[in-house]
């Protein structure tokens, strides 16, 4: 069920496992009339076109899975992708989870009545079923490969076609030995060593566009409409991930610390969209992607609510 074309989506070679969502997008939606229209996605760039080339060099350096030879910065790059994690993790769950916590954790939320609590909690949850249609509808329209496939056959020879990405533009030649530093395996019940089953992995369905960046989203541009004369960038949020709590372990069962961050909801779609570029698992025109699948979705959430 995988092209061996250039560009396609094919399944993480250090972490194989099912692919995921293949008929999620053809689900009747809550809140779009028509997927395709009200949600609608155009194509991500072309292999041979710069901004390609562009976003290929930047998870080639950004993501890749190096975090003791970072200088301070970038390694602050990993601990943003991990706090913004919650992949199917042990005792995490997924991304609409965290999204969740964070809403309830706002000032602005807690002030609400109850029943207004109750209506953003119904919005904005009917908005991440509506942006999961979404996402994976596209995801499936246009099966775009991962970079851990994309940088490992980027170069002639190698990949099931050997014809390499056709891109003369990028700054880096293709690695067949790259890894991302991947979507974290949290608390995993047994740990284990190293290049086993339990590593950091790429989830197994196409790059684009991101679920995360989707979901997210929609998620607190839904909040925000729902809220009088406020913008994401008018609600602040001091929030401790799961990620980051003192409790949740590595994938090797190593202790991560708590780090708690105070930001604006419009920062936290900039943070959560540009994690899984930090992490390796996506492009940056995933995340532009989800944003734009996540804000239309958005839109027919909030007057559906308000």
């Amino acid at each position: 069920m995988y092209s061996n074309d250039p560009g396609h989506h094919r399944p993480d070679p250090l972490s194989k496992g099912p692919a995921f969502g293949r008929t999620w997008g053809l689900c009747p939606p809550f809140i779009l009339a028509d997927v395709a229209a009200d949600a609608p996605l155009g194509p991500p760039p072309a292999l041979n076109t710069q901004d390609y080339a562009t976003a290929f060099d930047d998870v080639f350096e950004n993501g890749r899975d190096n975090i003791t030879e970072r200088i301070a910065k970038f390694r602050r790059h990993a601990v943003t992708g991990i706090f913004w994690g919650y992949d199917g993790s042990n005792k995490l769950g997924t991304p609409p989870r965290l999204y969740n916590q964070v809403v309830v954790k706002s000032a602005d939320f807690m002030s609400l009545a109850h029943s207004a609590k109750i209506n953003v909690l119904a919005a904005i949850n009917a908005a991440m079923a509506d942006a999961g249609i979404a996402a994976w509808y596209w995801k499936y329209v246009y099966d775009f490969w991962r970079p851990v496939v994309a940088i490992r056959e980027a170069d002639a020879g190698f990949g099931p076609s050997k014809l390499g990405d056709g891109n003369t533009l990028r700054k880096h030649k293709g690695d067949p030995f790259w890894k991302p530093l991947g979507a974290p395996r949290s608390n995993p019940i047994a740990p284990l060593k190293v290049g086993a089953e339990g590593d950091n992995f790429t989830p197994n369905f196409p790059a684009y566009p991101s679920g995360h960046a989707s979901f997210g989203t929609a998620c607190f541009e839904t909040f925000a409409g729902l809220l009088v004369n406020k913008k994401p960038k008018d609600i602040s949020v001091t929030f401790v991930s799961d990620e980051f709590n003192g409790v949740t372990t590595d994938n090797t069962g190593t202790t991560r610390p708590v780090w708690e961050q105070t930001f604006t909801l419009k920062d936290a779609i900039e943070q959560n969209k540009i994690s899984r570029i930090y992490l390796g698992v996506h492009w940056s025109f995933d995340a532009s992607g989800g944003e734009t699948v996540g804000t239309a979705v958005a839109t027919k959430a909030v007057a559906a609510f308000v």
